[in-house]
């Protein structure tokens, strides 16, 4: 540089120079050092429009039950109409258990209880998910040593409301070493198909792992297959920073419409540039990263960090949601550091062979819709009008309706939803089989008039000779009677599932994709069920038009 421009420096210009200092340099070297930008700071924005959202999500007494660590590595479970959160839990709180919050729109929760684990080994409990299979209630979970834990609560058998997080709700941890293997093997989650097998997935160094399973109860199995291809290993990892090339956390899968999709995240989650990846495939062994990973990431602002990803159905059960956390502050954490971390929900758009987000989110997003129609029972049958007089409805334990047709083997009984459908629409209804004979039968049944005789279609569970079966009906095709695998029991809370659009009609078991078939198009009518030559039970029942 010319010496003499120092010489002929002005006063104006030291002025001008200073003030560029102060206005470009200065801030943006406060912004190093972790002070929040100001157009980043959270309460000089306007208030959260009505009707919406805004993330991230404070839960009901946030700080006061979970702590500083906030909320961590989040997953959520639907049943009956209500969505239940669990995340990580942090040191001394092994006396306690996971904290539970419920919700019926995935953006307000109120704090519901805990899972009780008294006299747990482990002080920091990490990512749970939890899963209802064949009667039983399933949380997996992780802890020091890297293994996956598993415990599981069985409801009484009877008319009881099976609320996993009743204060009678017995939960036994019945392994700390779910997998049983050497390496590491944290962040379990559960896959099922269609056919009953079963692949737990898991993390640790060099991608996701999974294997098949022998049961919900026995992760042994066929041997570990790594996904090489599903690591996080785009991250520059500087000397003496936090963080170990390949590492890769929270492998969750799950099948739609023929197609896999796993989520899974990395490297560590004190890093700003933490992150979520995306895979599908045709099969599990070729699920293959997207082209355009990370699929959610932050890496600046007031929230970073992206991570633990968890798909849910929402409210409205057509749309779908990934529910994740972020952390505050965009440098890396020092390792000893508790650090925020708060939950984050966004809708996604399933697309072929990809699922389509604007996430993350930081603006107004409209909360999730209610379902169009929407009856837990606790007002009996004040929703529905009965056909028939042979069997009996009768509403119990404030949240069902039983009926009592052992011996009736007639089909013109049945309870009708005074509201109808469109034409196109998605149903969904608990049911179970108490009592039956050789053969029993309950199921959803969509009519287009007041007659029950008039059925269009009908989908449900049963029994023939003993057998679980699915059941479906339609006027091209009369009965069908589809086994079950033995996984699937009729007599458990069994959640049915029926999409109709057009002709086509996708019949879902427990949320596994179990069969689509093609019927004579009809329009919009009248939501009902009935039972054949059993005793059987009908809970939370909705439906949205499309």
């Amino acid at each position: 540089m010319n010496s003499r421009y120092f010489v002929n420096i002005t006063t104006k210009n030291i002025v001008k120079n200073f003030l560029f200092i102060w206005v470009f340099v200065f801030p943006a070297l406060g912004c190093l050092d972790n002070e929040v930008p100001v157009e980043e700071k959270p309460n000089e924005k306007p208030p959260v429009a009505e009707g919406h959202y805004r993330n991230p999500i404070t839960v009901e007494r946030e700080m006061e039950i979970i702590g500083e660590g906030g909320i961590a590595d989040p997953s959520v479970f639907r049943w009956m109409g209500k969505y239940y959160l669990m995340t990580t839990q942090f040191y001394n709180y092994k006396f306690i258990g996971f904290k539970v919050w419920e919700s019926t729109d995935l953006v307000n929760w109120q704090f519901t209880g805990a899972v009780p684990l008294q006299g747990f080994m482990w002080d920091v409990l990490w990512s749970p998910e939890m899963y209802y299979y064949r009667g039983v209630f399933y949380i997996y979970f992780s802890g020091p040593g890297g293994k996956m834990a598993a415990m599981r609560y069985e409801p009484p058998a009877g008319n009881v409301n099976p609320e996993p997080f009743s204060e009678n709700a017995n939960w036994e941890v019945f392994t700390h070493d779910y997998l049983k293997l050497s390496d590491h093997s944290i962040d379990g989650s559960i896959l099922i198909e269609p056919t009953g097998d079963k692949y737990a997935f898991f993390s640790g160094l060099g991608g996701v792992k999974y294997r098949k399973i022998n049961s919900m109860e026995d992760g042994n199995g066929s041997s570990v297959v790594q996904l090489i291809q599903c690591a996080v290993n785009n991250i520059d990892i500087n000397p003496g920073e936090i963080g170990t090339v390949d590492w890769t956390e929270a492998p969750t899968a799950f099948k739609k419409d023929g197609v896999y999709y796993m989520t899974y995240t990395g490297n560590h989650f004190l890093r700003p540039d933490y992150q979520i990846h995306l895979a599908t495939g045709t099969t599990l062994q070729n699920l293959t990263p997207i082209s355009d990973n990370p699929w959610i990431s932050r890496t600046w602002g007031e929230w970073t960090a992206t991570g633990n990803c968890y798909p849910v159905l929402g409210p409205t059960l057509k749309d779908y949601y990934y529910t994740y956390h972020v952390k505050e502050g965009y440098r890396i954490s020092p390792p000893d550091q508790q650090v925020l971390r708060k939950l984050m929900v966004d809708k996604v758009e399933f697309k072929t062979n990809n699922i389509e987000t604007n996430a993350p989110t930081f603006d107004d997003e409209p909360i999730p819709d209610k379902a169009d129609f929407e009856d837990d029972f606790s007002n009996g049958l004040a929703n529905f009008d009965v056909v028939g007089n042979a069997v009996n409805w009768s509403p119990w334990e404030n949240f069902a309706v039983s009926a009592e047709a052992l011996g009736v083997t007639s089909l013109d009984n049945a309870i009708l939803s005074k509201e109808k459908t469109g034409a196109n629409f998605v149903a969904e209804s608990y049911l179970r089989i108490k009592e039956y004979q050789s053969t029993g039968v309950s199921g959803v049944v969509f009519i287009q008039s007041d007659s029950i005789s008039k059925i269009n279609i009908a989908a449900g569970i049963g029994f023939v000779d003993g057998v679980s079966k699915v059941i479906t009906y339609d006027v091209l095709n009369d009965w069908q009677f589809v086994d079950l695998p033995d996984e699937f029991s009729s007599v458990c809370w069994t959640d049915i599932r029926v999409e109709k659009k057009g002709s086509r009609i996708k019949l879902f078991v427990n949320n596994v994709d179990v069969m689509a078939f093609d019927v004579e198009d009809f329009g919009g009518g009248k939501v009902g069920y009935l039972c054949y030559d059993c005793n059987a039970d009908v809970a939370w029942t909705a439906f949205s038009n499309y």
